[in-house]
């Protein structure tokens, strides 16, 4: 036999090897079915031991063993990144605004390995409210919004919506906000007539507002669709208060840079599902309760942490609607849902509140 006589016979045992190679990825999908339906998971080393001792066993040459084995490694590889792929979920995760928008920064943060993976997707929506819709109806599987601001507190429309909706907290991240005067290229602080921006990026910045009294004020749905809407009228006499990613996106200039009141401002944006999840690390817990109206029932559940020993970290009240002088209070606690002085502290409440509701359990962030 000579060298291609050799080479013709590599061939056609080549082309076996890749039609049983077509076959057996072929099982593997079907195993990989079989396993997503009874939730097994993908790897099994004990099976794989044993496929390689088994296969082993068939050669007439023992010489060829350690090959053997490191071809049928590479072939298990291979069939884990398929069944992997078949097996991994993808989901929907939902925030409010626009690309630029600070709720599109946090979503970023804190879903970034997820969509680089491309096991997740991200929708954006135009109101609050909507991005709690599309989580209870399951259209996103996670929701990002924001409830807190450094500078200037709570987000009410949103405490409210954690208060309605059932929805729960699963952690939290904190994003630095830093606002800037932007406006279409060419224009000059002195051309600037109106501004658009959020509600909030009117109070972050008000400082430096009260030195332009004669601009008008237009309150918007967020700091980056602000910014998208004066890039789209390009007039020179608009301008939005909002980031620099929104400047980079929209072809903006930055006419006035870091225009907040405060250098340290932080918005406290929160990770939402539909399933109160938590683990034995989580040290913070998110909570609403009302009061019965009856002298001292505020103090009794101040005095259940309390005597409990539990440090209470937050404490907000918020006007029930439709219920005139009626509230409810939302309150953060270090905690953890199996510290069995938290179950004590709030049997105590539960006692004294009209209700209670656990809102989430999850990782304080620390800076």
């Amino acid at each position: 036999m000579d060298l291609e006589d050799a080479r013709k016979n590599i061939d056609k045992i080549d082309a076996q090897i890749t039609k049983l190679f077509e076959l057996r990825m072929g099982e593997v999908l079907n195993v990989a079915r079989i396993k997503k339906a009874k939730g097994i998971p993908v790897l099994n080393k004990a099976r794989e031991a044993a496929v390689i001792e088994k296969n082993s066993a068939l050669l007439s040459n023992p010489e060829f063993r350690p090959a053997l084995e490191r071809l049928y490694s590479g072939i298990f590889s291979i069939a884990h990144e398929y069944e992997g792929e078949f097996l991994k979920e993808k989901y929907n995760i939902g925030y409010q605004g626009v690309e630029g928008a600070f709720g599109h920064t946090a979503m970023l943060l804190i879903f970034k390995n997820e969509l680089a993976g491309g096991c997740a997707e991200a929708r954006n929506y135009r109101d609050f409210s909507d991005v709690f819709d599309a989580l209870e109806s399951g259209e996103i599987k996670y929701g990002v919004v924001p409830v807190e601001n450094s500078s200037t507190g709570v987000i009410r429309a949103n405490y409210d919506l954690l208060r309605e909706r059932d929805v729960y907290i699963l952690s939290e991240h904190s994003v630095r906000v830093e606002h800037n005067l932007l406006a279409p290229k060419g224009a000059r602080l002195e051309d600037i007539r109106r501004v658009y921006s959020h509600p909030q990026g009117f109070e972050q910045s008000g400082k430096f507002l009260a030195r332009h009294k004669d601009w008008e004020r237009f309150p918007y749905y967020n700091t980056a669709i602000s910014a998208k809407f004066v890039a789209e009228q390009a007039s020179p006499s608009f301008a939005a208060i909002s980031s620099r990613d929104a400047a980079r996106l929209y072809n903006l200039e930055i006419i006035a840079e870091n225009i907040g009141d405060n250098s340290k401002n932080y918005t406290r944006f929160v990770k939402l599902g539909r399933e109160l999840a938590y683990d034995n690390n989580a040290d913070k817990i998110s909570f609403i309760f009302g009061l019965r109206d009856a002298v001292g029932s505020l103090l009794r559940v101040l005095e259940a942490f309390r005597d409990n020993n539990i440090n209470m970290n937050n404490l907000e009240s918020r006007p029930i609607p439709n219920q005139p002088w009626e509230y409810v209070f939302y309150s953060d606690v270090a905690s953890n849902l199996d510290d069995g002085n938290f179950k004590k502290a709030i049997d105590r409440v539960r006692r004294d509140a009209a209700f209670v509701k656990i809102l989430g359990c999850y990782k304080r962030e620390v800076f």
